[in-house]
């Protein structure tokens, strides 16, 4: 038994050493959201300390030994989300969605359902904003210093 629980310590640490990357830790950060999405203080407490510790335990050990070593071989992770929503008071939304290659693509819907996108690429030294067409509709060069960097 002695000897299995050392193989399987020593397989773990060198999981996480030879994986070699910090990552995200997108696992953890979706649970804390949520947690964190409790409008009463007193009950939001209450359950990180009921469900905290083995929570938040299993989603650490999750990300460290296997979501970021995913994530630092494939350049992806499997939980990070690659789309963020916002919606302002007077009920216009944004939806920004990370494109395979670098790219965002920006989609305002208003709150007369008025729709509007736009797809954002980065060079070296420039960013271009394409409308649904494809057509080019700005572009915003970095400075000649920064360009230099």
């Amino acid at each position: 038994m002695k000897k299995i629980l050392t193989l399987a310590l020593i397989g773990t640490v060198m999981t996480i050493s030879l994986s070699g990357c910090y990552g995200s830790f997108a696992f953890t950060k979706k649970v804390y959201d949520f947690n964190g999405q409790i409008s009463n203080k007193w009950v939001n407490e209450a359950i990180f300390f009921v469900f905290g510790g083995p929570v938040y335990g299993f989603t650490v050990f999750a990300d460290a030994v296997v979501l970021n070593t995913i994530e630092f071989w494939t350049g992806s992770n499997p939980v990070a989300s690659n789309t963020l929503e916002q919606q302002d008071q007077a009920g216009n939304k944004l939806i920004a969605t990370k494109i395979p290659g670098g790219a965002l693509e920006l989609t305002v819907i208003k709150a007369d359902g008025t729709v509007n996108s736009m797809t954002l690429t980065k060079s070296d030294d420039m960013v271009k904003a394409f409308d649904e067409n494809g057509k080019v509709i700005a572009r915003i060069a970095a400075p000649a210093e920064e360009a230099a960097q």
